[in-house]
């Protein structure tokens, strides 16, 4: 069997979203997962930068098993982690202008850690702290 490679870690701070997103504070992951976050990254291969670990799937349900497991582990929603449908804030947007999204725009994602924003290049969060 053949190993593929995987790089987890960018040295950006905006990580780009798509589809069902999942975001958790690295510093949650070190603290309370089981082997801290280099084991997080090993078992379920997300992509993450300095601050956050990002992982994106076309089905909500695709993140469940990660989800189960941090909670399991005492992340707490929204204080750890937060999930959204970031094709939602996408979709929507066409609607609102047929022509293609113009400018970037904030979306709040209703939790003090973590900023979003949609522009032509896509959707992005970033972490700015507690």
């Amino acid at each position: 069997m053949i190993n593929r490679p995987f790089v987890a870690f960018k040295a950006v701070s905006r990580m780009p979203c798509c589809f069902y997103t999942l975001v958790i504070r690295n510093a949650a992951i070190t603290e309370k997962f089981s082997g801290g976050l280099r084991v997080f990254l090993a078992k379920y291969r997300v992509q993450c930068n300095n601050e956050i670990a990002v992982e994106c799937s076309m089905a909500d349900g695709e993140t469940f098993e990660i989800i189960d497991e941090i909670e399991k582990c005492g992340l707490k929603p929204e204080e750890d982690f937060i999930v959204f449908d970031a094709a939602r804030y996408e979709i929507a947007r066409a609607i609102g202008n047929p022509n293609g999204i113009e400018g970037t725009h904030e979306i709040d994602l209703r939790v003090d850690w973590l900023r979003a924003e949609i522009c032509p290049d896509g959707f992005f969060v970033w972490f700015v702290g507690n």
